[in-house]
């Protein structure tokens, strides 16, 4: 029989200006996300650094997969697209 076990819970910070950027520190940040999915991490961007956040994206598969999540979690969340000079016209209109 496997057992799974959740990560630990990530660490949230008051504000950004709080969060440590050395190299050891944001892997012990990705380290805290192994395991959770990405709705959590989309939270804890939310959460940390709201409202000075936005998503960009070049709608590949990932970037619509993203947009989809963050509709759900922050609607209200900036997107803004990466012109890749590859869109259909249909995505400019």
């Amino acid at each position: 029989m496997t057992v799974q076990t959740r990560a630990a819970e990530p660490t949230f910070v008051e504000s950004p200006a709080q969060l440590e950027w050395s190299p050891d520190a944001l892997k012990q940040i990705s380290d805290d996300f192994d395991g959770h999915p990405p709705e959590e991490i989309l939270r804890w961007g939310i959460k940390n650094f709201s409202p000075a956040i936005a998503l960009a994206t070049g709608f590949g598969p990932e970037g619509v997969v993203l947009m989809h999540l963050l509709s759900q979690v922050a609607p209200q969340t900036t997107v803004f697209y990466l012109d890749t000079n590859l869109f259909f016209a249909e995505t400019y209109a």
